[in-house]
């Protein structure tokens, strides 16, 4: 057994970059990946890279934070050139070479600038190198691995033509960027929490979002691109982040089921079209009796006490409320109610098309009482087909395909992390 664990720890060492060889540092072991290591001194030149491409703080607060979401992303990359390597895949030096042309091009630079301000930051420019190679790679794979089973029907671009079409009148759409902290480990949930809460702050005196968010939002990091998304499709937590949001602006760190997000708030505008969306709904209709004379007073009471059976409304096609069946003496009326979203009342309306199943809408006085609605059933009701011209269906198409490719690679990511063996040894590196 002791031969054996020596062997291992020889060909581990000889796993080492050849070219991480001529800096003065130990290669003490920091993670395991399958049959490859993650040194301390690839965690160390990786944190180094993160910070001098970021404008975070050189501290070791900042380092003692970062170096988790630093060794995931060192793990995933070993995972995702390692699969490229079962399907012989490599980078070529004319690709490494053109890519970094481009970044360069891009933020209008000269060409060998890249190089020269990482040295300038004591930067190893072969951690820089490594990164870039597993993105290649990675990009080369998904393309191989993903795209040919990506189809598109023409039945998915009317969708989601008529979807764009029928819109509610006025709803509102946001411009954010968004930084995606990933949490796949409860245990590791509070460290990367306390690692967005920094981020925040470091953002807030000057680093850069757009630079951490592609550094860390998990593979590949699109996350920094600016988009228009309608606040209907946002998740609730999201949106309500933003509500009081200035431009430009950050949020606070916020919990979704994919990990811990921050956005940058860029713009909001409100959408304008003349067809409406409209569906079929069944709600639960309470009514709370009032007094046709009632005032101000007791119209403000019965609200309070609306809402406070807004909370437990019961089962949805019950006529009854949380168990209670004889609603006669309280004054509580209950019915079952079947309509289109199109007949109801401009003031009703908005109050109930956002509703999610078995949610109940605010209260609202009408002439026969207090008022409250709970959404049982909703379905689509079907609208006219709507002419797309071929541009407008090939940029239609894109968007389906790019969401595609998208799920795909995170499923073909999530796949190589759950099959993999890994073992994390020590984060010192950020030392």
């Amino acid at each position: 057994m002791k031969k054996i664990i020596n062997f291992t720890c020889i060909i581990l060492l000889l796993s080492v970059p050849a070219n991480a060889a001529n800096y003065n540092t130990n290669y003490n072991i920091a993670a395991v990946v399958n049959d490859e290591m993650v040194t301390q001194l690839e965690l160390a030149d990786r944190m180094k890279l993160v910070i001098a491409t970021t404008g975070l703080s050189d501290n070791d607060e900042v380092k003692k934070h970062l170096a988790p979401q630093v060794m995931r992303s060192l793990i995933d990359e070993k995972l995702q050139l390692q699969a490229a390597k079962q399907y012989n895949i490599s980078v070529e030096e004319k690709e490494f070479e053109q890519t970094i042309n481009n970044i360069e091009k891009q933020r209008g630079k000269p060409q060998g600038s890249l190089k020269n301000y990482l040295q300038s930051k004591q930067v190893p420019f072969y951690s820089f190198r490594n990164q870039l190679e597993s993105q290649i790679a990675w990009a080369k794979l998904v393309g191989k691995k993903v795209t040919p089973q990506v189809n598109i029907s023409e039945d998915e671009i009317s969708q989601l033509a008529q979807k764009k079409a029928y819109v509610i009148n006025g709803d509102e759409e946001v411009q954010i960027s968004t930084l995606l902290l990933p949490v796949t480990d409860p245990e590791k949930e509070e460290n990367t929490r306390k690692l967005a809460a920094k981020l925040v702050k470091e953002i807030q005196k000057g680093a850069s979002f757009e630079a951490i968010a592609s550094q860390l939002s998990g593979s590949g990091g699109s996350g920094q691109q600016k988009i228009w998304v309608s606040r209907a499709e946002l998740d609730p937590a999201l949106s309500q982040a933003i509500n009081k949001a200035e431009k430009n602006s950050i949020t606070d760190p916020i919990r979704t089921p994919a990990g811990f997000q921050i956005l940058r708030f860029h713009d909001r505008r409100h959408v304008k079209s003349a067809k409406m969306a409209d569906a079929e709904a069944v709600f639960k209709q309470i009514i709370l009796n009032l007094k046709p004379d009632a005032n101000a007073r007791e119209v403000e009471v019965m609200m309070n006490i609306a809402r406070h059976v807004g909370t437990n409304p019961g089962k949805c096609l019950e006529d009854n409320i949380a168990g209670i069946k004889d609603l006669e003496d309280l004054e509580i009326k209950v019915s079952t109610v079947r309509t289109f979203l199109s007949t109801m009342s401009p003031e009703v309306r908005p109050l109930v098309e956002k509703l999610k199943i078995e949610e109940v809408s605010e209260p609202f006085a009408a002439p026969d009482g207090i008022h409250l609605l709970m959404l049982c059933e909703k379905s689509v009701r079907p609208a006219e087909d709507i002419a797309v011209n071929a541009a407008d269906r090939d940029n239609l198409r894109q968007q389906i395909f790019q969401q595609k490719i998208e799920l795909g690679a995170m499923k073909l990511m999530r796949d190589l992390r759950r099959s993999a063996f890994v073992e994390i040894r020590n984060l010192a590196g950020n030392k």
